[in-house]
């Protein structure tokens, strides 16, 4: 990973944030002279990146932003801004997923490790391994190519420090296939795609396959059961696409010793009421964002992917959690590559 030039950054970064305006307060002007929503945030943030994957097959920028855990450091990025989750991540201007690392943090002080399963560039766990340098972290992330580009930037925010299995976490170790989603470069994971999907982008995967010969949708990855790579209390981030039952699975022993205090799952909506279900079993709840009552296993949500916080309650920390998530503003930030117009610090967000 190479620094880019100061001007020619400077100047692609003004570039894209003109771009982004000049698509987005239109589209929001529309919203309020016609008085209805012309879509989900995630269909102007897809016409945006259609239109820098016009202009250039790959759009890098480096970027440095605020530890929104501890402001006194700084993290730096380095974008592609072609690519759907690294185009949320300079958009966010550093305020990605903001509120649920707020809950993070609030519990790191009685936990000794904090593991970002599903790591992706290593934002969760770059940010809590800063602020919190006496802690163990590890960034588990099974896509080769997503392995890279975190391992790059561990050496360049000087956290090599953080551990970084190259595998995938499931309930038995063995080695399986990982299937790669070529429209979303955070959209991969250990279940078959039958469709490639990103936001309101679709395609058959046997369709894209046929155009696109050179593409591999599978790469072979070894898994390991969490229970093997973590003793002692910790908290979790889940983002795998489909899979966080079988990481839960493979906790059962952290979880049957109340070792997992704290956790965010982003869960599908087929899975959700049995992720409910099987932490219930451990004494653990599950809350939707800026809830004050558990979400029951039956309850529906509009969203088919929703961010859950899970919590034991028998933790002293668990109410003052809850309260600070009580706190949060009435909108629903989605983890995981795709949130709402109006997060914090995101470039287009505007009043409600």
């Amino acid at each position: 990973m190479t620094t880019l030039n100061g001007m020619s950054n400077l100047l692609r970064q003004m570039l894209a944030r003109a771009i982004a305006g000049g698509i987005f307060y239109p589209w929001r002007a529309c919203e309020k002279i016609l008085r209805r929503p012309l879509g989900a945030a995630a269909y102007c943030h897809h016409l945006i990146l259609g239109v820098l994957r016009r202009l250039r097959q790959s759009w890098r920028v480096s970027v440095r932003y605020r530890n929104v855990v501890d402001s006194s450091k700084c993290l730096r990025l380095e974008l592609n801004l072609c690519q759907t989750t690294q185009l949320w991540h300079f958009r966010t201007a550093g305020r990605y997923d903001a509120e649920w690392l707020g809950l993070i943090a609030a519990g790191m002080p009685s936990a000794d490790c904090f593991v970002d399963v599903g790591a992706h560039l290593g934002w969760y766990a770059m940010t809590i391994a800063q602020a919190y340098p006496s802690k163990r972290v590890l960034a588990v992330e099974p896509d080769p190519d997503n392995h890279r580009a975190l391992c790059a930037h561990l050496l360049l925010n000087g956290l090599e420090r953080i551990d970084v299995p190259a595998c995938a976490i499931a309930s038995r170790n063995r080695s399986a296939a990982y299937f790669r989603n070529p429209l979303n470069d955070g959209g991969g994971g250990l279940r078959p795609l039958e469709e490639f999907r990103s936001g309101p982008r679709q395609i058959r995967a046997e369709t894209y396959c046929a155009r696109h010969p050179a593409f591999r949708p599978t790469v072979t990855v070894a898994c390991r059961r969490l229970d093997e790579l973590v003793n002692g209390p910790c908290i979790l981030k889940i983002d795998v696409e489909g899979a966080e039952l079988d990481v839960l699975y493979s906790a059962e022993g952290l979880l049957a010793k109340q070792s997992i205090r704290l956790m965010v799952i982003e869960v599908w909506r087929e899975q959700r009421g049995e992720v409910i279900r099987y932490l219930s079993r451990f004494g653990i709840e599950c809350f939707l964002y800026g809830a004050s009552e558990p979400l029951a296993p039956e309850a529906g949500t509009e969203r088919r992917i929703v961010d859950l916080l899970a919590l034991d309650r028998r933790w002293p920390a668990s109410q003052q959690i809850l309260q600070r998530m009580g706190a949060w503003p009435p909108r629903f930030p989605a983890h995981g590559g795709e949130p709402c117009a109006n997060s914090p610090g995101l470039l287009d967000a505007t009043p409600a």
